[in-house]
Formats: structure tokens, sequence, C-alpha cells
């Protein structure tokens, strides 16, 4: 699997990430990264869901996703952000605070999840 890894030279790199529980969640209801034909394939997926999400799950280190520490290693992010911190509190650690488009924006965005998320947000 081809990866893109060149990041411009003047951007700020940013991190948001979340527990392993609502990553895994919102990955399965947007059928997005482990979920994908390709990712399927390339994760060696079993059959069954059931089995592909113990594998899944086998993985987890932390509470995170492993590939976290990866990322982190890879794009030096100048800034870490943890999503449920972010909704709750609103807050960019140490930055400027958020606009108003963008807490509009973070506002529709919570507003668009599907319940279950919403609830573990």
């Amino acid at each position: 699997m081809q990866q893109n890894l060149d990041i411009g030279v003047d951007t700020h790199r940013v991190l948001l990430y979340t527990d392993f529980k609502l990553q895994l969640r919102m990955c399965w209801e947007k059928k997005a990264y482990w979920f994908t034909n390709v990712s399927r394939q390339a994760f060696h997926a079993p059959k069954t869901t059931k089995q592909y999400l113990r594998q899944i799950i086998h993985t987890q280190v932390d509470d995170l996703d492993p590939q976290v520490t990866v990322i982190k290693k890879i794009f030096e992010p100048a800034q870490t952000i943890e999503l449920k911190q972010f909704i709750k509190s609103k807050t960019l650690n140490g930055f400027d605070m958020p606009n108003q488009a963008q807490l509009d924006f973070l506002d529709r965005w919570t507003s668009l999840q599907p319940k279950k998320i919403q609830r573990l947000l």
C-alpha cells in the first residue's frame, strides 16, 4: 500500500486522536481505516466481522491505536489534540482559541455523528 508522507514546508502538523474504543466505533460506522476493502486485505482480515474485531482489539495498547506512536515519530506533530477533551473544553492547549466559525463547525460535525458515537464523545 503506497503512502503519501509529503508535508509542505510551512505546514503546522496537528495530531487529532481519540481513545481506541471511539476510534474503532467511528471507523466501523464510517467504513474507514480498518474497514475499507483495501485495509481489510492489507490487514489480512478474517472472513467474519466478529473475528476481525477481535483481531483489531488484540492490537490495542494503552487504550490507543498502536499507530499513534508511529505517526508521532514519522510526522512529529507540533500539536497533539485529544478529540474528546477538545469537544468538552473547546480549547487548544497552548494555542489560540478556536474562532467562532471553527466552534460552529465542531458543533455541526458532532451533531452529524451517529447517536452511539455522540454518547462516546
